[in-house]
């Protein structure tokens, strides 16, 4: 399948390695509007850097979009004019009214459009997100690095939409009320926690920071009735506590979930399934990213 590639940065690049991994794809191209690292990407992968976005779009089965998040929409708008499959790096965009615009003009729309939500694919979590009933509570902790890539990005955009998207997908059920805190005296803000209440009682905490100075962590804690589950996704580590006993799972580092997603965007169009990730499930995650940050805004 010929697919191309929007943005090659340093997550573009990550994606470039594990695409030429995957057999059932090929690389015809990709497009950046940096002249410079086209130029050493170009000679480094030895794949044509185009400078016509049209041009690569026709010539693609489907096309991977690892831009910047504010040129998402207009991307994904011209990529569905030529009726392409997309996959589409979170967020999917970066406000209420591009993602109620994309819901509206896209809702009919054949081809598919997969989001990149990769913890979704981490071997970890994968059986909760199936499987958990019975939920009461939730606390999830992320910590990321501080960078030139994401400094100028909302934090709930950038980390707290990930346990978001994890959390509504367990949950199964609408968000009642919505409690945000931050310290931060800055923007755009590093810290926020936040307090989600679902319609069918559950409860989610979640905390996320940015740092330059401390180690990534994410982490989440799930409570139901009759268990509970602690879940690492960095260390994949997860331990089941019961009335009766404690088992703990090691998960292998060799899978990697950035691979296994964009394997299964190949399945999905190949069976013309719907996937994870979607166009409703990640224009959700988006509106729910957006509302904390105006909760704390309104603080």
């Amino acid at each position: 399948m010929n697919i191309g590639i929007f943005g090659v940065g340093s997550f573009g690049q990550k994606h470039i390695h594990v695409l030429k991994s995957i057999k059932s794809f090929n690389i015809v191209g990709f497009f950046d509007p940096n002249i410079e690292l086209s130029q050493t990407i170009e000679n480094e992968f030895k794949i044509k850097s185009y400078k016509n976005k049209e041009e690569l779009i026709k010539e693609c089965d489907a096309l991977d979009i690892v831009s910047e998040t504010s040129t998402h929409y207009n991307l994904i708008k011209k990529i569905a004019h030529y009726n392409k499959h997309m996959f589409i790096e979170k967020p999917i965009c970066s406000s209420k009214d591009e993602s109620k615009s994309l819901i509206k003009e896209l809702k009919n729309y054949k081809p598919i459009i997969q989001v990149g939500h990769v913890e979704r694919y981490n071997p970890t979590i994968m059986d909760e997100l199936q499987k958990i009933s019975n939920i009461k509570t939730i606390e999830s902790k992320r910590v990321g690095i501080l960078n030139h890539r994401n400094k100028n990005t909302s934090i709930t955009l950038d980390l707290m939409i990930h346990d978001i998207d994890l959390i509504t997908q367990m949950t199964k059920s609408n968000i009642k009320k919505i409690q945000a805190f931050s310290d931060d005296k800055k923007k755009p803000l590093n810290h926020i926690e936040c307090t989600l209440i679902f319609d069918n009682g559950t409860q989610a905490k979640l905390a996320v920071k940015r740092t330059t100075s401390s180690n990534s962590v994410r982490t989440m804690k799930i409570a139901c009735e009759d268990k509970k589950v602690e879940i690492d996704l960095l260390k994949r580590k997860k331990k089941i506590i019961t009335k009766n006993r404690q088992k703990t799972q090691q998960y292998s580092d060799n899978i990697n979930p950035l691979k296994e997603e964009l394997i299964d965007f190949y399945q999905k169009i190949k069976n013309q399934k719907k996937p994870l990730v979607g166009l409703t499930e990640a224009c959700h995650a988006v509106n729910v990213a957006i509302d904390i940050e105006h909760k704390i805004n309104q603080t």
